[in-house]
């Protein structure tokens, strides 16, 4: 199967690869994306995935290079890279990550913590084999009203990453309006950290009231937000002119961002995917939406590009070579590049 047949590519979107080719710079760094080497089986899709991180049974780098590739002939990708997100061993993931980043110097390694890991051993992890650090909330810690910042990262490992001035990668269990004063207090409390707030903060429509807590967010110069998943030109654009180009982040939650889809809005400050896949994390009625308005869906990875485009486009720099350096390559090289 060719790249366009995989992933069901629209006549429409090829236009649009035409046009990012010549927009975007050429050397580009993910701040966020997945690999992984092979866990159950050959198939490329998982057929009984029961959460949305483990919809691909693998994804390994060389395959990445291969869609990106198929999408952006002229770019140079490098990416900053973590492990599956599924229930899969964080273990392997890191050997799989670590192995990776010493044979590719374009690959920037993350280490996928599990909650029983010691601080002493994410210490050392950081000082010898990884860039930054990743841990997810529980289901448990996403559904709860009560779940903190610190549930998901213990301020002992906050503590082992700030001795070593590293990064985080924070996903935030629920979304930035209810975890903005926590957010606050650590950033002043652990000054040597980068705190990456990933999904723009789990902000993936646009709200009158997000001007507000990222006029908070700007008195912290040690936070930053990526634009994984992100595919709202308000957002971002709110983003870049309350906090600046040199604070947030290209990344695009790839494999899953090579899925057609959109985020739309519910009401009651909600939003939900409709999904090229029909998995048990995706509503039956919603995947026959996109089954109805199939030709209407475009490739995630496409829409992430297009929103930060247009969203510079709003503020009047969709040409300025230098903000798109920031966000595609620099911002992500200064917070993640080894020092």
């Amino acid at each position: 199967m060719d790249f366009y047949s995989l992933f069901e590519i629209q006549e429409h979107e090829k236009e649009i690869v035409v046009m990012l080719n010549n927009w975007l710079p050429v050397g580009i760094i993910d701040g966020h994306l997945h690999c992984w080497q092979n866990h159950f089986g050959r198939t490329l899709i998982n057929p009984s995935a029961k959460i949305p991180g483990a919809t691909f049974n693998s994804f390994p780098w060389e395959l990445h290079l291969w869609v990106m590739s198929g999408l952006f002939f002229r770019v140079r990708w490098s990416a900053v890279a973590i492990g599956s997100p599924g229930d899969f061993s964080a273990n392997n993931n890191n050997n799989y990550i670590h192995k990776l980043s010493t044979t590719n110097h374009n690959i920037l390694p993350v280490l996928l913590a599990e909650r029983w890991n010691s601080s002493l051993f994410i210490e050392r992890m950081l000082v010898r084999k990884f860039v930054a650090l990743k841990m997810y909330p529980t289901r448990k810690q996403k559904s709860s009203l009560a779940a903190k910042i610190t549930d998901v990262f213990p301020n002992e490992v906050l503590e082992a990453v700030n001795k070593n001035s590293s990064a985080i990668i924070l996903h935030l269990p629920r979304d930035i309006f209810s975890g903005v004063g926590e957010l606050m207090d650590l950033a002043d409390k652990y000054r040597n950290i980068k705190f990456v707030i990933a999904h723009m903060g789990n902000i993936y429509c646009y709200r009158s009231d997000l001007r507000f807590v990222l006029r908070e967010i700007k008195k912290r110069t040690n936070i930053l937000l990526d634009t994984a998943m992100v595919a709202d030109s308000q957002v971002v654009a709110e983003a870049l002119r309350t906090l600046g180009p040199g604070r947030v982040i290209f990344g695009s939650d790839a494999p899953f961002g090579y899925l057609r889809g959109r985020y739309i809005d519910v009401g009651d400050k909600k939003s939900i995917f409709q999904s090229q896949i029909p998995f048990n994390w995706v509503a039956p009625n919603v995947h026959c939406l996109y089954k109805e308005e199939k030709k209407g869906f475009r490739m995630m990875y496409l829409n992430i590009i297009l929103s930060i485009k247009d969203a510079l486009n709003i503020l009047d720099k969709q040409n300025n070579h230098e903000v798109k350096e920031q966000l595609f390559y620099l911002n992500a090289k200064n917070v993640f590049g080894r020092r």
